[in-house]
């Protein structure tokens, strides 16, 4: 039987990136072109979240260009971050008295987001305390979920394929970026690019928000 591991070095990385937010506070869709989906499931772990770092640094900095004090500039960069990514109001509620905040802003929302359009008792549970270990439990859920759908198509190469479809559809990737990511080799690869390409369109969808102030404030 296929065995999927997530690469979670990843949630090492994201710590990191979210962390650099912190100390650096001085249209809804996006479908990324099948050679952009390639190149990113190519880069190195560390080369796709410096990146993916850098282009948040980038767009909240120009969200937030037109203020001048530090602290009012940090308050703006909390509430970008809350109208981008808090599709529902829960992270503002949640996470109010979280030791690090912006973590609990980014990744507790991209994780209960998640888990919530799964299925309810995933985001029911969901511990806003420990956001990441609650986004690797929501990643985990739907990999299983996935794994026991396709536990009986047969040869190995056939499970591996519906898992990687299964997978992606669950990420909500189109039908083109799930075909690209399981038409790239081995499954390693194609997991990983099915990752990384939902977390791009995740922020991107983020980041429009986040500029066009379509997000919720409560």
């Amino acid at each position: 039987m296929v065995r999927a591991q997530a690469p979670w070095g990843i949630t090492a990385l994201l710590i990191v990136s979210a962390v650099a937010l912190a100390a650096c506070q001085t249209s809804d869709s996006y479908d990324p072109a099948p050679e952009e989906t390639e190149h990113a499931a190519r880069l190195l772990d560390e080369q796709f979240f410096d990146r993916l770092k850098h282009d948040t640094l980038i767009r909240l900095m120009e969200a937030c260009a037109d203020v001048a004090s530090v602290p009012s500039r940090s308050q703006c960069v909390n509430d970008a971050i809350l109208v981008g990514f808090d599709e529902t109001g829960e992270a503002r509620r949640q996470c109010a008295d979280a030791e690090e905040r912006i973590v609990c802003y980014m990744f507790g929302s991209y994780g209960y987001n998640l888990a919530r359009r799964q299925q309810p008792d995933l985001s029911a549970d969901y511990d806003w305390q420990d956001p990441l270990e609650s986004l690797k439990g929501t990643m985990d859920a739907i990999r299983d979920q996935s794994l026991a759908f396709c536990g009986y198509h047969g040869s190995n190469a056939r499970v591996e394929r519906c898992f990687l479809e299964q997978f992606g559809a669950a990420l909500s990737l189109s039908r083109e970026q799930v075909s690209t990511c399981v038409n790239m080799g081995d499954m390693k690869t194609a997991f990983k690019c099915e990752l990384r390409s939902h977390l791009e369109q995740a922020f991107e969808a983020a980041f429009s928000r986040m500029e066009n102030n379509k997000g919720v404030r409560t």
